[in-house]
């Protein structure tokens, strides 16, 4: 074989290499309502709807938050197709030029945050309203404190560093 033909198989390896393709692992994350923060094992990825691209397969750690709605972790288990598994994956990852796709999706309902009033704040509004309403037409004479927390006055102040 002379140094011709050497090259021609190295770079007909090369163009056979090259026109192997790795598999396209893409994850698409969605939630309803739209506009989540997203994290997958606590690194944060963007808002959702999301498109990311993965390399490995397993459990990982999603996470899901926007205001108004509870928080949202789970875990996501990402098992590898039948043609990915080892041995397998080495021929179809790295001999055969047919540019596997494995394509997930996952969706999550978030759920709105429920309106929740302390206990003491209830029982104090309570007995403010028992106040007025037995007062009459008249405004009560001795009012029953406020609930925990609602006696201290919101004060805004100026921004810091504005």
């Amino acid at each position: 074989m002379g140094p011709v033909t050497a090259h021609r198989w190295f770079a007909a390896a090369g163009l056979f290499l090259l026109a192997s393709c790795a598999t396209d692992r893409r994850l698409w994350i969605e939630s309803e309502p739209a506009g989540a923060t997203v994290r997958l094992d606590e690194e944060l990825l963007g808002i959702t709807p999301l498109e990311l691209e993965f390399y490995h397969y397993g459990t990982r750690r999603l996470a899901l938050e926007l205001d108004g709605h509870l928080k949202v972790e789970r875990d996501l288990e990402v098992a590898a197709p039948w043609y990915l598994r080892f041995p397998l994956d080495i021929v179809t990852e790295v001999l055969l030029p047919f540019g596997w796709n494995d394509h997930r999706e996952v969706r999550v309902q978030l759920v709105p945050t429920p309106e929740v009033i302390a206990a003491d704040e209830y029982e104090a509004a309570r007995a403010r309203a028992e106040a007025f309403r037995t007062a009459g037409d008249a405004p009560p004479k001795d009012l029953p404190p406020l609930g925990s927390g609602m006696d201290v006055p919101l004060v805004a102040g100026p921004r810091k560093g504005a």
